[in-house]
């Protein structure tokens, strides 16, 4: 191309709709999985997610998380399964 020369592009974009979102950084990876901390009963509880489309800020939750749960989004490499917390919000 040379420079000053006009283009036109098209992009193909996911939309999905009626689908969980959690904050991005809620989503710990490891080697081959996703999970996450949910809070359930004063303790964190990890839980097995599937991921479907993300941006830096927001990811989806295809599966492994019920809508309105409380997820965990700070300190998560500190919790283990069943580890004892308190919610401040």
């Amino acid at each position: 191309l040379i420079a000053g020369t006009q283009v036109g592009i098209e992009i193909d974009a996911a939309q999905h709709s009626n689908v969980t979102l959690v904050p991005e950084i809620a989503v710990v990876k490891d080697a081959s999985n996703a999970f996450m901390f949910v809070v359930s009963g004063g303790q964190a509880r990890k839980r097995p997610v599937i991921t479907g489309l993300a941006d830096a800020q927001r990811a989806e939750i295809a599966s492994g998380l019920e809508a309105g749960e409380l997820v965990i989004t700070q300190r998560q490499s500190d919790l283990r399964d069943g580890t004892a917390i308190t919610v401040s919000q």
